[in-house]
């Protein structure tokens, strides 16, 4: 018979695109696993549980063992697909279990001069440490960005209700902890640069540096546009760290504008430290 939580990924098609139907796909996504070389994209077709129960789950195969954060250079696109069962209706990432020495997210970081777009992805409940103190990038979707990212219509949140904080936004309870901590992004490298479109986080972030909704710290270019964040921010105790609604810090340059939306979810719409004036997208976002 084919045991297909061990097959690589759930298909291959056109020698590039890898259909995702267990947490084992989307680990195989990761550089490590040498399988990914000519993948360029990536397509989840269903829901993926790591704390489910069902014999081809990631907890029945690997027990208490994390999910390594995907760095992959060679990735352009990741999304969900539709379920099928309504229109608007994409697959969800349950538990996902990050703690490592490193930057972390579903992906680790976007190396300089590459581009990646994520595109209807759903994470629910993830749980994600980068343990180096005050140089880790931690953010729910992705650590670090040095080249050019896209999210368009992605959400973070805990309850396995949709779209909710939920029950489990214990403000002591930190779901996102690293250095500089988004719900989104935890930090735009000097030369990289993010867009974020319709996308949400409702979750809780800890960070020592800098701690953000959506994004941590940034040092490039941002754009969020019909976006909002309703998370619990908290520094670590006796760092001199700063945070903000929807971005932590905010390092504006002559060639790195911030444009912010106004009527935004969240403690503040603004960083809580910038050198210089955000630009105002004055649309309110979609619900």
């Amino acid at each position: 018979c084919t045991v297909t939580t061990n097959s690589l990924f759930a298909d291959l098609k056109d020698g590039d695109t890898a259909e995702l139907r267990y947490a084992r796909h989307l680990q195989n996504l990761d550089q490590a696993s040498e399988l990914s070389e000519d993948i360029t994209k990536a397509v989840q077709t269903r829901d993926i549980d790591f704390a489910g129960d069902a014999d081809d789950e990631w907890k029945a195969l690997y027990g208490d063992l994390g999910f390594t954060p995907v760095r992959n250079s060679n990735l352009e696109q990741l999304e969900g697909a539709e379920t099928g069962s309504a229109a608007g209706v994409y697959p969800v990432i349950y538990d996902l279990p990050v703690d490592v020495t490193s930057d972390a997210g579903l992906i680790q970081s976007v190396s300089a001069g590459k581009m990646l777009l994520l595109k209807n992805i759903r994470l629910s409940g993830a749980n994600v440490t980068g343990k180096t103190a005050t140089s880790s990038a931690v953010g729910a979707l992705v650590g670090c960005v040095n080249g050019a990212l896209t999210l368009e219509n992605c959400q973070v949140y805990l309850s396995r209700s949709h779209g909710h904080v939920g029950p489990d936004a214990n403000r002591n309870k930190q779901w996102l902890q690293g250095g500089d901590t988004g719900g989104l992004v935890g930090r735009i490298e000097a030369g990289g640069s993010a867009e974020i479109q319709n996308s949400f986080a409702a979750t809780t972030a800890a960070g020592v540096m800098s701690v953000g909704g959506l994004v941590g710290r940034v040092d490039g270019k941002l754009s969020v546009t019909h976006s909002y964040a309703d998370c619990y921010l908290t520094l670590e105790k006796g760092s001199q760290g700063i945070a903000g609604g929807l971005v932590g810090v905010g390092i504006d340059t002559a060639w790195s504008p911030v444009r912010i939306p106004t009527g935004q979810f969240g403690h503040s719409a603004f960083p809580s430290r910038s050198a210089g004036p955000a630009t105002l997208d004055r649309h309110r976002p979609r619900q």
